[in-house]
């Protein structure tokens, strides 16, 4: 049931996602993404590092237009992985950052386009920040398992939107 709950909510966001995704599609990509994600031992109102991971590329990720000159021909997908509070002595729920690899995979007219690489997002509250070399952004962050004072925020989901940038030495 909870599986079919949080399948039923991301395909809202991701509906309600491509509303607001540009009316034309630009040069480069214009993504808007969801993904779930955990995060270990989770986050609460004491500040601590951690670890967090999609388990592979099981977001979606909607983008209109180009990268690397390859026109995008429909959903891809998203993943991610890495550690977070450990440049900042921990990370709360009010706020934080982390760093990992970030991977996604977007289909184009000549063939699936995979682009890997670091990458860092900075939070306060639900909004964050992302960077990598080839895609920039931001999401929110919304819990899905924990609440931050009676129990740590071990999972959630991140609904967003960003831009992929050319010539990101992906395959």
């Amino acid at each position: 049931m909870t599986r079919l709950v949080h399948a039923g909510t991301a395909a809202l966001a991701l509906a309600f996602l491509s509303l607001i995704a540009p009316s034309s599609a630009a040069a480069r990509g214009e993504c808007s993404f969801s993904i779930d994600f955990t995060a270990s031992p989770g986050l609460t109102m004491t500040p601590s590092t951690g670890t967090y991971t999609s388990g592979g590329p099981t977001g979606t990720i909607i983008c209109l237009g180009t990268i690397d000159g390859q026109q995008i021909t429909g959903p891809g997908r998203l993943g991610f992985e890495g550690t977070y509070g450990e440049e900042d002595r921990g990370n709360t729920c009010a706020a934080g950052t982390g760093r990992g690899t970030l991977t996604i995979k977007v289909p184009t007219r000549d063939g699936v386009k995979r682009l890997s690489g670091h990458w860092r997002f900075e939070f306060l509250g639900a909004a964050a920040t992302l960077t990598s070399r080839f895609f920039s952004g931001t999401f929110t962050f919304l819990p899905t398992a924990g609440d931050c004072l009676t129990a740590p925020v071990s999972s959630g989901m991140a609904l967003g939107q960003g831009q992929l940038r050319d010539r990101a030495g992906g395959s």
